[in-house]
C-alpha cells in the first residue's frame, strides 16, 4: 500500500547514497531539485521538524532577489534544503521514491526552511501575479495544498522547467537497510537537526521542545494552540511563562506533601 504523503522525485545531479564509513546505519544524497519537482516536494513536506518556523524576513528577500536575478547560479550561492525520511528508496532515472509519513517531528525538512519558504513564494510571485505574498509559513503551506494542481498547471503553462532556470541544491537523510537503521534514525534525527541549525542562536526552550519534553502540557492544557512552542512561531503565550506556570502548582504540591515520592 502506497504511504501517505509519498512522492517519486527526480533528482538532478544523481542518486547515489553516501554510507558512512564509521558504521552509522543512516545514508544520505547529495542532489538537487527543478523547480517542477519542488513544487511536488513542497505539498507534502512538512517543517515541523525544523527547531524554527520560517517566516517572511530579511533572509526570504535575499533569496527571491538571487532568483530574480541570478537564477544560473542559485546552485551555487544557496545552500538549499536538507530533508529527513524515515522512508526513501533509489529508483531508476535518477528519480527517489521519498515518504513523510510517520511522526512530523522526526521527518520533513529539516533545514533550510527559509530558502524552501521563500523559493515557494517566487513561484507563487511568477504564477499568481495577482495575489499578494504569502508571509508565513502556514499559510502558504494551506494555499499549496488547496491550489497543487492549478500551481502544475499554470507552471507547465508558463513554460515549466524552462521559464525557471534554477535548480535547488537537496540533501536527503534516512536510514540504510540494515538491521537496526530505522530505531537509530529516530533515536539520532533530532540531534542532527540541532546541529545542523548551529548558524543561528536557538533558546533552550526550542531544543527542549524538539525533544519532546513539553509533549505532555501540550495535551493537557486547553490553551496548547495559543503557545510559542518554538522559535518564529506565532502564538499569545510564551513557552517559558506557561512552564513557570505549571511549576508554581508543582512547588504547591510539593510542599503540602502531595507529590508521590
Amino acid at each position: 500500500m502506497e504511504k501517505k504523503n509519498s512522492i517519486v522525485l527526480k533528482l538532478e545531479h544523481g542518486n547515489v547514497p553516501q554510507v558512512s564509513k564509521e558504521g552509522v546505519k543512516i545514508n544520505r544524497i547529495s542532489s538537487s531539485l527543478s523547480p517542477y519537482s519542488f513544487i511536488k516536494l513542497f505539498a507534502v513536506a512538512g517543517n515541523e521538524i525544523n527547531p524554527r518556523v520560517a517566516k517572511e524576513n530579511g533572509i526570504t528577500q535575499d533569496i527571491r532577489y538571487t532568483l530574480v536575478n541570478f537564477p544560473e547560479s542559485f546552485w551555487l550561492m544557496s545552500k538549499g534544503i536538507v530533508l529527513a525520511s524515515t522512508n526513501c528508496k533509489t529508483l531508476d532515472r535518477g528519480r527517489i521514491s521519498i515518504s513523510f509519513s510517520e511522526d512530523p517531528s522526526r521527518e520533513g525538512i529539516m533545514d533550510g526552511s527559509h530558502n524552501a519558504l521563500a523559493i515557494a513564494q517566487y513561484l507563487l510571485q511568477q504564477l499568481f501575479p495577482e495575489n499578494k505574498i504569502i508571509k508565513e509559513w502556514n499559510d502558504i503551506k494551506e494555499f499549496w495544498k488547496t491550489n497543487e494542481s492549478e500551481i502544475i498547471e499554470r507552471f507547465n503553462k508558463v513554460g515549466g522547467n524552462d521559464a525557471f532556470k534554477f535548480s535547488i541544491p537537496v540533501e536527503i537523510i534516512f536510514p540504510s537497510e540494515e538491521e537496526g537503521a530505522f530505531d537509530e534514525y529516530l533515536n539520532s534525527i533530532s540531534q542532527i537537526s540541532d546541529a545542523r541549525n548551529t548558524n543561528v542562536q536557538l533558546r533552550t526552550s526550542t531544543k527542549d521542545n524538539q525533544v519532546g519534553i513539553y509533549d505532555s502540557l501540550k495535551v493537557n492544557i486547553s490553551c496548547a494552540e495559543d503557545v510559542i512552542w518554538k522559535t518564529n512561531e506565532s502564538g499569545k503565550y510564551k513557552v517559558e511563562d506557561i512552564v513557570s506556570i505549571s511549576s508554581i502548582l508543582l512547588i504547591y504540591l510539593q510542599e503540602k506533601g502531595l507529590l508521590p515520592h
